[in-house]
């Protein structure tokens, strides 16, 4: 019997997470936690294998586009590359949180759940605090 790592990590995911049907998952790669919107991806290259995680933060609000678009630099100068996540912008105006890591037997669907959680917890101080700040041009 040959076991899918992959698809074994996430329907362990989805046992962690309380989510009932795992199928939706495993077909799209897309689910909701904590209120917020994340893809799950699959790659195996000649480094081996990685999950790929991609948290959508929303869309960038116009009146405060350049000041997002700068805290988003910064902080992906300080960032490292893709296993410290990567603050990206897709070309429908949303920003998302791009992290890879190793599909290893340490990363199970438990751990997996937390790290997704405070992936979910980041984006909702990300957008609380950047989205919020005051527009450009105004007095604070």
């Amino acid at each position: 019997m040959n076991v899918d790592p992959y698809r074994t990590l996430l329907t362990d995911l989805c046992r962690a997470l309380g989510v009932a049907d795992a199928a939706p998952l495993h077909r799209e790669g897309r689910l909701v936690v904590a209120g917020t919107e994340i893809t799950l991806a699959h790659e195996r290259d000649v480094q081996g294998e990685h999950l790929w995680v991609c948290v959508d933060f929303g869309a960038v609000p116009e009146e405060h586009a350049r000041h997002v678009y700068r805290a988003m630099l910064e902080a992906n100068l300080r960032a490292g590359g893709p296993e410290g996540g990567v603050l990206t912008l897709q070309a429908s105006g949303r920003a998302t949180l791009l992290v890879r890591h190793p599909l290893t037997a340490a990363l199970g669907g438990e751990l997996l759940a937390r790290v997704l959680v405070e992936y979910a917890s980041v984006a909702e101080h990300w957008i609380s605090d950047a989205w919020a700040s005051p527009p450009e041009g105004s007095r604070a």
